[in-house]
């Protein structure tokens, strides 16, 4: 076996490797993630580096637990990091054998285990960590550690000859974002291109920046387990749709903003046919944080942005929606697409040069590539009455697809009511401008993912955010590990100390409530955040579950998001309160 590389161990500081290797060692006694507030507890002078480790890739955060990536370990000096490192080459060149006799049939995870002389565990727990980089993977069981699971190898296994190297390519993605000007490579598949394409940092008016960005995290919030994105060939389908929308949008706003590199690559990308898994791992570790890093904002246009209304961003967000029309679209024939798009607003005298032919005519997907363009060009007001009317045609020709279409626009955010396309607003993030800064993400991410259908995911989340805020609390009046206690005991402790119901107190007497209105109140107020905490400790035990294995009623993690934001609320000062 080749001996890892040791190209690129200047990427990590000394310090860093330190720390990523203490993370790592936590990590094998545990057998999995590291709960990241402790740790990040017990190591808070070197928090900041932490947050650097998570930026730059080397370190994730998953259902908040910490897990080193796979990255990472080439470069790590450890006995433990050469011994996991040695274990995914065993495990990888196993891997490239059954691909080279036998191409992507599945292989039983005790099979490698047998080839490796690796135990069963210690084999499903490498592949897990593998996992992270997962161009050799082109499927999967869901649970690795299961005596019937197996594995299923990519051709990509072929391409680079030891895990380290494959390792090497995917670094270098995320690597070439620290540098001014961009190298974009041709694909997925291919080399570096032998002259540069340059990309520079533009300044836009916030409007359209904020678009562009939000655009990025719907595109990040897609989620699908590799399970079944290969077992199904109707979600494939359905996934390829929704990806293949939100990423020629974002093609044509590159072009439009000035990075043509970027808008090269994701052309190139282009149509996804059954290997989004592979693209997606270059658009989420390159070209995501590629257009983050050079977008700017105008600061003279930024004051007047912030002070737009509420429905102004609802109508500029619509474009969020055309993903879920676009898959009820795209079902339909050619010329049917055509008819119904131009019903719709579609201009289709643009596009009369594409025509259907036995041989050498136009797809549809360079219809749909066509009605994609249009769409991003349009206006608010616009865009948001070519939905409307489109989603009215495809209903009144398929009725039966008002089901499915309603669940694809839910996860976006938007629902079609009584002929209008409508948003479903879980909270506005403007009302909790206060709240710690992670505990205001959790909150976000939480609605994105009962927007996305990550049940289990929403209520994680939404318990994260209480987590941080609890623990602030905690540090701030100096109250001990929270960990030590149960949630709804830390909620109601952090609650005390904060002084919420002597601070109700006040707010109510000021605004002349007499206290024989006040006492009932607060004690009832009282009850209802102790009651919230139980309802979300309860849930986060029998339903928050990642995995999707535990049954989850869909309208408790709606009620598990707004205690969160209730509780979260009370721990937050209000500076400009009565």
């Amino acid at each position: 076996m080749n001996a890892p590389s040791t190209a690129g161990k200047d990427l990590l500081t000394a310090s860093q490797r330190d720390l990523l290797n203490c993370l790592l060692d936590e990590m094998l006694v545990r057998g999995g993630g590291v709960p990241a507030l402790k740790f990040r507890a017990d190591h808070y002078s070197e928090i900041e580096m932490l947050e650097k480790l998570e930026a730059d890739k080397w370190l994730r955060r998953e259902n908040e637990h910490y897990l080193v990536q796979s990255t990472a370990l080439p470069l790590m000096e450890t006995d433990a990091a050469r011994d996991l490192l040695a274990n995914t080459e065993r495990i990888y060149e196993a891997l490239r054998s059954e691909y080279r006799q036998h191409q992507q049939t599945p292989v039983l995870v005790s099979s490698l285990a047998a080839q490796t002389g690796l135990t069963h565990d210690a084999t499903a727990a490498t592949l897990v960590l593998m996992l992270d980089s997962s161009l050799w993977c082109s499927g999967r069981s869901a649970e690795l550690h299961q005596v019937d699971s197996q594995v299923c190898p990519s051709e990509t296994v072929l391409k680079f000859e030891t895990f380290v190297k494959l390792l090497e390519e995917v670094r270098s993605w995320s690597a070439s974002t620290i540098a001014r000007s961009t190298y974009i490579p041709q694909s997925i598949d291919s080399a570096w291109p032998a002259a540069p394409l340059v990309d520079v940092v533009q300044d836009l008016p916030a409007a359209l920046a904020r678009a562009v960005l939000e655009l990025t995290e719907d595109i990040e919030g897609v989620k699908y387990t590799l399970n079944d994105y290969f077992d199904e060939l109707d979600l494939k389908s359905v996934i390829d749709s929704i990806l293949n929308g939100k990423l020629n949008t974002l093609r044509v706003y590159c072009e439009r903003i000035g990075l043509p590199g970027l808008a090269k690559q994701l052309e190139e990308l282009l149509p996804l046919q059954g290997d989004a898994v592979e693209a997606m791992e270059l658009v989420r570790s390159f070209i995501i944080p590629e257009v983050r890093r050079l977008i700017v904002v105008k600061p003279e246009l930024a004051a007047s942005a912030n002070a737009k209304s509420k429905e102004a961003r609802v109508e500029d967000n619509v474009l969020r929606a055309w993903p879920a029309v676009r898959a009820g679209l795209q079902r339909f024939t050619f010329y049917d697409i055509k008819e119904i798009a131009g019903l719709a607003g579609f201009n289709v005298t643009a596009t009369a040069h594409l025509v259907q032919k036995s041989q050498g005519g136009s797809t549809k997907g360079e219809l749909m590539s066509a009605v994609d363009e249009q769409v991003a060009e349009m206006d608010a007001a616009t865009r948001h009455r070519f939905l409307a009317i489109l989603i009215e045609e495809i209903l009144r020709r398929r009725p039966e697809e008002q089901e499915q279409l309603s669940e694809y626009l839910s996860r976006l955010g938007w629902s079609f009511v009584n002929d209008t396309l409508v948003p479903l607003e879980l909270f506005d993030p403007e009302i909790l401008v206060d709240t710690p800064e992670e505990a205001h993400h959790d909150l976000l991410k939480a609605a994105q993912r009962l927007r996305d259908g990550d049940l289990g995911g929403a209520i994680s989340a939404a318990c994260g955010a209480v987590d941080t805020a609890t623990s602030k609390v905690y540090e701030e009046f100096r109250l001990g590990d929270p960990t030590d206690a149960s949630f709804q005991e830390r909620c109601k402790k952090a609650a005390a100390a904060k002084g919420v119901l002597t601070e109700l107190d006040r707010q109510l007497a000021g605004l002349g409530w007499a206290q024989a209105d006040i006492v009932p109140f607060k004690k009832n107020f009282e009850g209802a955040l102790n009651q919230g905490a139980y309802v979300m400790q309860t849930l986060r035990s029998h339903m928050g579950d990642v995995h999707g294995t535990k049954p989850i009623v869909r309208s408790l993690v709606f009620d598990c998001l707004r205690w969160a934001e209730l509780l979260v609320g009370a721990l937050v000062e209000r500076p400009n309160s009565a």
